[in-house]
């Protein structure tokens, strides 16, 4: 019991030393996890565009906005959700 407590209390001094890093790391998760399911085929009979570099860099600038949530939660949903479109 004792080495969970340290390591929850190491975790706490590590958000308070840079509390953006949960968001940083949600953002790299989501950046690797949307540039890899890009499917390398096109499927037939899509009615979606071919994924190219402008989709692509769209997933990313979607996904790495999460970096900034906590600082600039509305321009960062404001890119997120224009991303989309």
């Amino acid at each position: 019991m004792e080495t969970a407590r340290r390591y929850w209390n190491r975790l706490q001094q590590i958000n308070e030393a840079n509390p953006d890093l949960g968001f940083t790391s949600l953002a790299i998760f989501l950046v690797l996890l949307g540039v890899t399911t890009i499917p390398s085929e096109p499927t037939s009979g899509s009615t979606f565009r071919d994924y190219d570099g402008l989709a692509t860099a769209l997933i990313v600038l979607e996904t790495v906005s999460f970096a900034f949530l906590r600082r600039w939660a509305i321009p960062v949903v404001a890119v997120f959700f224009g991303s989309l479109i």
